[in-house]
């Protein structure tokens, strides 16, 4: 009796260490999946803040040269500016962190619309220069691990210029679509 119970036992303890040893290795791998996950997702983070850094740096520099609006180029300039624009769109649009990514959009979307941001022709340049400074401002603040500025005067009047710009054009859409759908027969 003796031997069969050394036996049960022995082949109990073999089957507690074979099951805590696979649930080491499951741990494990789960955790080293998660890691490797982690490390994949702050490196596109960090291409994605590069890559709209270096949007911004053009579209600021752009700026620093525009065209006479009446003059020759005015077109093609327009053009570039709105090609790296977009280029920062789908970087910005991928951040991870949420804040991050509500203030740059907020950036992105001014550029988008930079020739209602502010009150009078030419002060274009000096304003976009300044919301291309606060994006580039965001996204040093977020490598270094610091709190994200708050939008200056600038950044907050052309946002507020261009907002109520877009909920204008959407209104006058609204409207088309409104009078459109009076003249369909019934």
């Amino acid at each position: 009796m003796s031997d069969l119970t050394s036996g049960t036992f022995g082949l109990i303890g073999v089957a507690v260490g074979a099951a805590a040893t696979f649930a080491g290795t499951v741990w494990q791998q789960r955790k080293q999946a998660d890691t490797q996950r982690q490390e994949r997702e702050r490196l596109r983070n960090e291409a994605a803040m590069d890559a709209a850094g270096q949007a911004l740096l053009k579209v600021q520099d752009l700026f620093r040269e525009v065209p006479p609006r009446d003059g020759t180029g005015q077109d093609e300039w327009k053009r570039d500016v709105g090609r790296h624009v977009d280029a920062a769109l789908l970087p910005v649009s991928s951040l991870t962190d949420s804040t991050l990514r509500d203030r740059m959009l907020n950036v992105v979307t001014i550029l988008e619309n930079w020739e209602y941001a502010g009150r009078s022709a030419g002060s274009e340049s000096w304003i976009i220069g300044e919301v291309c400074r606060h994006g580039i401002e965001c996204l040093a603040a977020h490598r270094r691990g610091a709190s994200l500025p708050g939008s200056n005067e600038t950044v907050a009047l052309a946002s507020s210029h261009v907002s109520h710009y877009l909920s204008y054009e959407d209104e006058q859409r609204m409207r088309a679509l409104a009078d459109e759908r009076s003249m369909d027969p019934p």
